[in-house]
């Protein structure tokens, strides 16, 4: 089904997925928090600053990849629950498609 901007009629639209991009985002951050401040809690082992780092670094990766999966699964399934939303890249207008009958 081609969708028209209800504002300029181009068929030149895409399909948003804003909220999947925030929640997966969100969820990157929670996981690089929630790595740092853990890793912080231990505390810096005498002589391992290097290894200290580098378990920050590493832990931040595999928890931000982690967050991030987590919160574009979520944002996935709240977009599924709402009524798709549309941007129409030749004027700019975003909008809410309706179903057509026919």
């Amino acid at each position: 089904m081609t969708v028209r901007c209800p504002h300029c009629g181009s068929t030149n639209t895409h399909q948003s997925s804003s909220i999947t991009t925030t929640t997966a985002g969100a969820g990157a951050i929670g996981g690089i928090a929630t790595a740092v401040s853990k890793t912080l809690g231990k505390g810096i082992p005498a002589g391992g600053a290097v290894q200290f780092a580098a378990g920050i670094i590493i832990s931040s990766i595999f928890s931000g990849l982690a967050g991030t999966l987590l919160g574009a699964k979520v944002g996935s399934e709240l977009e599924r629950s709402m009524p798709p939303k549309h941007h129409c890249n030749q004027c700019g207008h975003s909008f809410t498609s309706m179903k057509q009958l026919s």
